[in-house]
């Protein structure tokens, strides 16, 4: 499955960045890193470069696979640390007193006390104080004295909804293989386990009336698709072509000449990227654990890959490529089960069920949901539901990951530790020096994708692996 991946979205910002913090117009910069990309890209795939797969190790396999979900798990976390910076939890502040010395103005500079707007309104403030536009969609601003609209228990409910949603979708996954209801039930209950989550904890905070933070989604039907340039803030942004000027941006900034070829640099660390992130994620999808009977397309997947990037560059789209965590969940939900097991015995892995049926159908309702922005308005999706989402798809990629299962033999005593290949030829003291080692390199590039020198993460992820 082609998508946004962390690593690659990490460099990103990075360059976002490096612009700002040098002047250079982002856009145009990006523009001719994705061409630059695309030309290199093509090179590898003439060159029979591709090849090179058949040196990646378990060792880079896995640590590249748990990288990417310790991203999403991170980001995911961060996300919901964000709602209590900008909704902080006090409980201990009265919210019943009305707000005083206070007006609310319209477009013609008129002021009306805030107070009386509030009390021909009739909401109830208990919860917080509704802004002025809430209480009339004429008024545009409102005195200094007039507080912004403050929900206590925002950041609570959200930790409900985050933590909710993974704990929800991890029990109904584990009644596949529960004793309760006829197999086929047990697997369709199953298989939609994250849609029974979302629409459960959607109507859980519709009915609580508390106004978390929303996934918000342009009305295309009435505003129609335009394309934005956003300058640092989601609500600093203006309107742009669909195709972006190699040279110059709608705010005037021009890119210097230099700049064209001085975009070779990190094109060629966006490669190193790009190409690690692209073909260890078909290795790892490829691997003789998942008893696949077709064969892999190395060549062809990455020449793709590096004409939808110069392709989305021109665009100015994000970057695409194979998403190792969300196509780790596709294949883990096409597995195939033994029907028939005895009595206290787990089901036998028989392999995946190999077709094009739901790339397709994934592909299709994801371009389809740009469409429904009247919808979430009418019945918003909360953004803390997504976030437990993302950390729900981090964890479940861990599964199976023997990097993972090395790191909880650290806490396992012996004669509890499972019956692994490796755990009864190999001394302890091995599989340990050699987890510890991933880990350390683990830890390494996580840091280090934080830091200023964060321009040479690529660089860092392949030493590292």
């Amino acid at each position: 499955i082609l998508g946004g991946t962390g690593p690659v979205l990490v460099f990103e910002d990075i360059v976002y960045r490096f612009c700002v913090s040098n002047d250079i117009p982002f856009l145009p910069f990006r523009f001719w890193i994705g061409m630059w990309i695309m030309v290199v890209g093509i090179v590898l795939v003439a060159t029979n470069s591709s090849y090179l797969v058949r040196f990646f190790t378990r060792f880079t396999e896995e640590g590249f696979s748990v990288l990417i979900s310790i991203i999403f798990i991170f980001e995911a976390l961060r996300s919901l640390w964000h709602i209590n910076v900008e909704s902080a939890f006090s409980p201990w502040i009265l919210y019943s007193t009305v707000p005083r010395d206070c007006s609310c103005m319209d477009t013609a500079n008129r002021s009306t006390s805030y107070t009386e707007l509030l009390q021909q309104s009739g909401l109830d403030s208990a919860h917080g104080y509704p802004t002025c536009k809430d209480l009339n969609e004429s008024f545009v601003s409102s005195t200094n004295q007039c507080p912004e609209f403050y929900e206590p228990n925002v950041f609570l409910m959200s930790v409900i909804l985050f933590a909710g949603t993974f704990i929800l979708i991890v029990y109904i996954k584990r009644i596949q293989h529960s004793p309760f209801f006829m197999a086929w039930v047990r697997r369709v209950i199953s298989d939609f386990a994250v849609m029974f989550s979302i629409i459960l904890w959607v109507v859980v905070n519709f009915l609580s009336r508390i106004q978390t933070k929303s996934l918000v989604i342009p009305d295309v039907l009435s505003k129609g698709l335009v394309p934005t340039a956003c300058n640092g803030m989601e609500t600093n942004c203006t309107a742009r072509t669909w195709v972006v000027d190699p040279l110059s941006t709608t705010s005037g900034d021009v890119l210097p000449v230099w700049g064209v070829f001085a975009a070779v640099i990190p094109a060629i660390l966006a490669v190193i990227l790009i190409f690690m992130d692209q073909q260890i994620t078909a290795v790892i999808v490829n691997k003789k654990d998942f008893k696949l009977k077709k064969g892999h397309g190395y060549h062809l997947d990455l020449l793709i890959v590096s004409l939808l990037i110069g392709l989305f560059s021109l665009l100015g789209l994000p970057w695409i490529v194979a998403a190792t965590v969300r196509s780790l969940v596709h294949v883990q939900s096409l597995f195939v089960y033994s029907p028939y097991t005895a009595p206290g015995e787990k089901p036998k892995f028989q392999g995946v069920r190999e077709q094009r049926v739901t790339n397709l159908c994934v592909a299709i309702l994801l371009g389809l949901s740009i469409l429904a922005g009247r919808l979430f308005e009418i019945i918003p999706i909360p953004l803390p539901v997504l976030y437990g989402l993302f950390l729900f798809m981090g964890v479940a990629s861990l599964k199976g990951v023997q990097f993972f299962d090395r790191i909880l033999l650290y806490f396992m005593p012996d004669k509890y530790k499972p019956d692994y290949t490796y755990v009864r030829h190999v001394p302890n003291r091995w599989i340990y020096f050699f987890t510890a080692v991933q880990l350390l390199c683990l830890v390494v590039l996580t840091i280090f994708k934080e830091t200023e020198a964060s321009i040479v993460f690529p660089i860092m992820v392949s030493i590292c692996n």
